[in-house]
């Protein structure tokens, strides 16, 4: 066991992941710092044991199984920075989305309001390039910090980092994201804490956020469509397997009454791609990310 980092064994995930479902880490690591970050990528790197960044685990379906690798968590990563003059915000990796919009907000600096609600961590908000009604992200960065296999910190600007629908230049190459900063406009806080909460309630209007779920289960199906009419289309609201169901609220999202497992979804998103591709013929491609083995 290398002594810069603490690491444990055997950590249960299921309350690490909004599907409140999954099995174990055979080995977790909650590093304080990115001297301990980067050692505990080293050594997962010299051990051959592969590894995983976990957020706020709300775009992950973990498998019954577990993971046998080493799970990493960013939530000792968790400052965020105003400087509401200049309309800069720096937010660490493990910063919760909605504290972040928060914080932006009551310092009367616009540009991320249209993502409240929004459940997940600034690392993986980045990551991922998270967004809803029309906004993502990526609009209000203006750089990210990021930490590559051998341990160094990188710094883009945002003109250097390539950001598409739910995907950003982190899923391709390995570097785990560390730090996002902003730079916002300035406005008015009660205004823009008003807009915040018109959009949460929307969002509570919409979609089933009283139950369990990963939030949107496919990406938009491309040219500019949407994955919930077309699993509407298919006739699949309600369809249940085991304790998941497809949400009668919105189709594109897959909820838990409770008993679920991650059996239950894996299956329940399969199913629902084979009913959407024969009924429409449209495949749709997940955006949730699977970890762990789903095979068994």
């Amino acid at each position: 066991m290398d002594p810069r980092f603490s690491l444990e064994q055997n950590v249960s995930l299921k309350d690490r992941c909004t599907y409140r479902t999954g099995g174990s880490a055979r080995y977790f690591a909650r590093p304080l710092n990115t001297e301990e970050l980067g050692a505990a990528v080293a050594y997962a790197a010299q051990t051959a044991i592969p590894w995983f960044v976990l957020g706020k685990g709300s775009n992950v379906l973990i498998s019954d199984a577990g993971y046998n690798g080493l799970v990493i968590s960013m939530e000792k990563f968790n400052t965020i920075a105003v400087d509401a003059p200049l309309g800069a915000v720096r937010a660490q990796a493990g910063a919760e989305l909605q504290d972040l919009v928060a914080r932006c907000c009551e310092s009367g600096l616009k540009g991320l309001e249209l993502l409240n609600g929004i459940p997940g961590s600034v690392g993986g908000g980045v990551y991922m390039n998270a967004g809803s009604f029309d906004a993502s992200i990526s609009d209000c960065l203006d750089f990210a910090v990021s930490l590559t296999a051998t341990g160094v910190c990188v710094t883009r600007q945002r003109a250097d980092i390539e950001f598409a629908y739910r995907s950003s230049t982190f899923q391709h190459n390995k570097e785990i994201v560390l730090e996002a900063g902003f730079q916002l406009t300035h406005g008015h806080a009660a205004e823009l804490s008003a807009i915040a909460r018109s959009i949460e309630q929307r969002r509570r209007d919409r979609q089933p956020c009283e139950l369990p779920s990963c939030g949107s289960v496919f990406k938009r199906p491309p040219p500019g469509g949407y994955a919930g009419a077309l699993i509407e289309q298919a006739g699949l609201k309600g369809r249940r397997i085991g304790g998941m169901r497809v949400s009668e609220k919105h189709a594109n999202f897959i909820v838990n009454d409770g008993t679920g497992s991650s059996a239950d979804v894996h299956a329940l998103i399969d199913l629902v791609q084979k009913t959407v591709f024969d009924c429409c013929g449209v495949l749709l491609e997940p955006e949730v990310i699977f970890l762990g083995d789903f095979n068994g």
